[in-house]
């Protein structure tokens, strides 16, 4: 794979003159605790005079991460899909070398910082620069599944928290927002499982791609991951019917230890990241 370095002036990104090969510059270091504050890694385009087993990939400094968000997202999604690189996991990863920490709206009173941290480290790369904004508390909101299905509808990215009467924490990050969709699952591979297993340190499942049972809801439902008439995770009769099982989707084990077919959920929280 060949690397070019580029200049950071938005005109000059497709002269060839500030095309510098890497092979040829290695006095400037690119190791990721060397590079600057917010250097975005955006996938390029093959010229037409570019030989077929050779990939490109751009390095283009930006002075504000927000503006490029939106644009960094689709071209990580268009790379995935030309290239089929999944690195372990079902979406493009690479390092946070900001070391963002996120903020939160509300206080958590599921999330400890460093629960909080271990989430987010496994969010797709273009989130790893949002805070944390709560849209539903157990706690505020009551105990309806209808009212955390209503609460995430205008949220594309969402992270459901759950803790367990045994203290265990576990849950959800979902890749698109959450509706009422009868007798079908929707939701793409971005989609992952976590448990914590009564520590700090995540355990996360990202899905399998073997089959496609990301997300259901109905009013009276939200699962996760579906085979042999089994649920990775599913929330039921707002949250008096609760039970994790392993399935195919994410490869998962039961996401609570202790009573893992009669699972006492005594708080919920209802995430989503913003800028």
């Amino acid at each position: 794979m060949k690397e070019y370095l580029f200049d950071k002036k938005e005109d000059d990104l497709n002269t060839t003159e500030n095309l510098i090969n890497l092979e040829e510059y290695k006095k400037k270091s690119l190791a990721p605790d060397k590079r600057e504050k917010f250097d975005i890694y955006v996938p390029m385009i093959k010229d037409d005079d570019d030989e077929e087993d050779e990939d490109y990939i751009t390095i283009k400094k930006v002075d504000n991460y927000k503006d490029v968000i939106s644009d960094l997202k689709t071209n990580i999604f268009s790379f995935i899909l030309n290239k089929e690189i999944y690195n372990d996991y079902p979406y493009f990863r690479v390092d946070n070398t900001t070391k963002y920490i996120p903020k939160l709206s509300s206080n958590s009173k599921i999330l400890t910082e460093k629960k909080l941290l271990e989430i987010h480290s496994h969010l797709p790369y273009y989130h790893q620069y949002k805070d944390f904004k709560m849209l539903y508390s157990m706690d505020k909101d009551g105990t309806s599944l209808s009212t955390v299905i209503q609460k995430g509808e205008e949220y594309e990215n969402t992270i459901l928290i759950l803790k367990s009467l045994n203290g265990e924490i576990f849950g959800a990050y979902l890749s698109e927002s959450l509706r009422i969709k009868y007798n079908d699952f929707y939701g793409t591979a971005e989609t992952f499982l976590f448990t914590f297993y009564n520590t700090d340190r995540i355990r996360v499942y990202p899905a399998t791609r073997i089959n496609d049972l990301y997300i259901y809801t109905d009013p009276t439902k939200i699962a996760f991951g579906c085979s042999d008439d089994n649920f990775s995770l599913s929330l039921e009769d707002n949250f008096t019917n609760c039970f994790t099982g392993s399935t195919v989707t994410y490869n998962n084990p039961p996401l609570c230890k202790e009573k893992a077919n009669n699972i006492t959920v005594v708080n919920c929280e209802l995430w989503t990241l913003s800028i």
